[in-house]
């Protein structure tokens, strides 16, 4: 009798330790795999925007993405209005949509737009060379 109820007390302890040890190592692969599941970049520029279309007052203007790395999910972009050598540039206000209709005041002035890319992990962001002279 002695020997059996000896018996039963292994296994309660045996399960116990197996059940802590099972329920430890879920518990740690949980802790581990949301820092698993969450790496990654934001996106890196492989080939810059480009700025296409001629710079002539009340003409549009259109940047493309360029390429990323890293799977972009959204682009945002920003408009700038540089000197006639593409240098000195400000963010034109207002202007962030994908096109850009010149206007007088960007008579003499070469443009570029900066291109913003994004997905879960970050924002990464590139500037197209200058664009053509009004």
């Amino acid at each position: 009798m002695q020997a059996k109820c000896f018996r039963q007390t292994i296994a309660v302890h045996l399960a116990l330790v197996v059940g802590l040890a099972l329920t430890g190592a879920l518990v740690s692969l949980a802790l581990v795999l949301p820092s698993i599941a969450l790496a990654g970049s934001a996106p890196k520029d492989v080939t810059l925007p480009a700025v296409s279309g001629t710079l002539t007052v009340g003409k549009t203007l259109t940047t493309s993405n360029g390429t990323w790395t890293e799977e972009p999910t959204s682009y945002a972009y920003q408009w700038k209005k540089c000197t006639s050598e593409g240098t000195s540039c400000t963010n034109i206000s207002g202007a962030t949509a994908s096109t850009y209709a010149s206007i007088p005041e960007d008579a003499g002035k070469t443009m570029k737009a900066e291109v913003k890319a994004t997905n879960a992990f970050g924002t990464g962001q590139a500037t197209s060379k200058p664009g053509s002279t009004a």
